[in-house]
């Protein structure tokens, strides 16, 4: 198991209704991979600050599916 593994079953423990997003080099490479392996809700497979903006953005309103 992975540090972000290890983190992620952490946060799942202490507040099991939080969202998760992880980013990263390994999961902007291999960003299915990542969410099936570590149990992520969302991988931010580009440059972080612009994708995550969007997804709050998009988790704060009513529309259809993330497109960031």
């Amino acid at each position: 198991m992975t540090a972000a593994n290890r983190t992620i079953a952490a946060i799942r423990h202490k507040a099991p209704g939080v969202k998760i997003i992880i980013g990263g080099h390994h999961a902007a490479a291999l960003p299915e991979e990542t969410l099936r392996g570590t149990g992520a809700d969302f991988v931010c497979a580009s440059e972080g600050l612009y994708p995550v903006t969007d997804l709050l953005a998009f988790l704060t309103s009513d529309a259809g599916d993330p497109d960031c």
